[in-house]
């Protein structure tokens, strides 16, 4: 009954399936209904069998933002699912997340849908690799994967042979393979449905076991590709790099590290799209061997910035081009508050400051203690958007000083801020397990007689923690 409560509670009020019950129906149910419940979901757990009703989603479409209306391709479908059904998934996903994490079955450079992880870990470690290649005079080949229709391509039939042999057996495993198969659809537009068909591969969108099944079918995807690699996977954006100083070599390598993924994805009915996937050289060298990189027989576009997990990375790592979209983001934000600002009407000091925090900061705050190693040139730039925001949520005049603003609103400097969050993400890294990849931040970057001017930021967090006394803060904690 505890299960049955927490899924309950656990999940939002989404839009309901054909059957028209929502979450908040449940959440007022009592004790006898309940144990119906209860009844039910153990009477399907233990058959094997789930209601068909439970299997069938009508998909709405919605259109995308400045999408041509006339063509199918520019709706995002929306599927509508059993809440009924969602519950008891919550169930067994939590079950099942248990026992996988318990056991170590989900490789430690996969992010995606675990608890505790984010696509942080995907992009700092990243960027600590590149900046001890630069510190080493390295060059780093980076290649951003992309797999076509990844969760709508994915093969049933092999997911479950993945799922056998990583040890779920019994009635988890029955379970799952009755609700994978012979699913259903129908899209309803404007009242009215279209008829019903049966999917033959994927996942189903928007249930709650989805990005669990589909972490199991991707987790070896890199299983082949050898060693001396750097991996990275957040659901579906994967990406695989090497660094040295023979740049010859490296790409060969990283050559022959994408040929097995092919392999790997013919092997499991994926795709990785050539079109899409693009690779990048990290590094100050002027002069690179005139090789490219191949997939599928076509090649793999080379760019000089990649926006990979939310962060801008660039090949010199000068974080332009990222806190460039930043502002250009700001800017955007700044013109609405313009028009809602006004000495004698508008919107209010504290809806004002709302705006700024959920659509301003948040975009600032955002892989801060990533980019937080660039030039104070570029910093700078994110201060003086800071600075405008401020004086339009408190009505200040141009010639106010900036501290003033600060404290005014009850905001600190960004800088100041990005240390915070700095120092909140190394509290995160500290009491995580062992292996998670992202735990080299706490080792500090490798700078032979300190001749490095750029620093990693987060080498500045450490020296804070260390100032702050923050280890030992939480020795006492633990064992005080």
């Amino acid at each position: 009954m505890k299960e049955v409560r927490d899924a309950i509670y656990s999940g939002a009020n989404t839009t309901p399936g054909r059957d028209g019950l929502f979450y908040e129906l449940f959440k007022h149910l009592d004790e006898l209904v309940l144990e119906e419940i209860l009844a039910l979901f153990n009477s399907v757990w233990a058959e094997g069998c789930l209601p068909k009703e439970w299997k069938h989603a009508v998909v709405a479409p919605i259109l995308k933002p400045g999408k041509d209306a006339s063509d199918p391709s520019s709706y995002r479908p929306i599927a509508l699912t059993s809440v009924l059904c969602k519950i008891m998934e919550r169930m067994i996903t939590n079950r099942l997340v248990y026992f996988l994490e318990s056991k170590g079955l989900f490789a430690n450079f996969q992010n995606g849908f675990r608890n505790g992880r984010s696509t942080m870990e995907s992009v700092t470690v990243l960027d600590q690799d590149i900046k001890k290649a630069f510190d080493s005079k390295e060059i780093v080949v980076s290649v951003f994967l992309d797999i076509e229709k990844a969760y709508d391509s994915l093969w049933k039939e092999g997911l479950m042979i993945k799922i056998y042999d990583l040890g779920v057996r019994g009635r988890t495993f029955n379970w799952i393979k009755d609700f994978l198969m012979k699913r259903t659809i129908q899209v309803q537009v404007g009242g009215k449905s279209s008829k019903i068909v049966e999917i033959g591969n994927g996942t189903p969108q928007g249930s709650v076991i989805s990005p669990v099944l589909f972490n199991i079918m991707i987790n070896d995807i890199f299983s082949n590709i050898g060693r001396g690699f750097g991996q990275s996977l957040f659901a579906d954006d994967g990406a695989i790099w090497r660094r040295g100083r023979n740049a010859e070599f490296i790409l060969k390598q990283v050559q022959k590290a994408l040929v097995s993924v092919e392999e790997w994805a013919d092997k499991w009915g994926f795709k990785i799209s050539a079109a899409k996937s693009k690779f990048m050289i990290f590094g100050f060298r002027r002069k690179l061997p005139n090789l490219g990189l191949h997939m599928y027989g076509s090649s793999l576009e080379r760019v000089k910035d990649f926006k990979f997990l939310g962060i801008w990375f660039e090949e010199r790592m000068t974080w332009a081009v990222h806190t460039a979209r930043a502002l250009a983001k700001g800017e955007k934000v700044l013109n609405v508050m313009r028009s809602l600002a006004g000495c004698d009407w508008g919107a209010e000091r504290e809806t004002m400051h709302l705006i700024y925090q959920a659509m301003i900061r948040s975009v600032l705050d955002y892989g801060c203690f990533v980019y937080g190693s660039a030039a104070k040139s570029v910093l700078g730039k994110l201060d003086i958007l800071q600075s405008k925001a401020l004086r339009l949520c408190c009505g200040a005049f141009k010639t106010s000083p900036i501290p003033a603003l600060l404290i005014e609103m009850g905001e600190m400097p960004l800088y100041l801020r990005r240390i915070k969050l700095g120092l909140q993400y190394w509290v995160k890294l500290r009491g995580a397990n062992q292996t998670l990849p992202a735990r080299c931040l706490l080792q500090g970057s490798w700078d032979p007689g300190g001749k490095i001017k750029r620093k990693p930021f987060f080498d500045g967090v450490n020296q804070w923690a260390s100032k702050l006394r923050m280890e030992q803060a939480g020795y006492l904690y633990l064992f005080g």
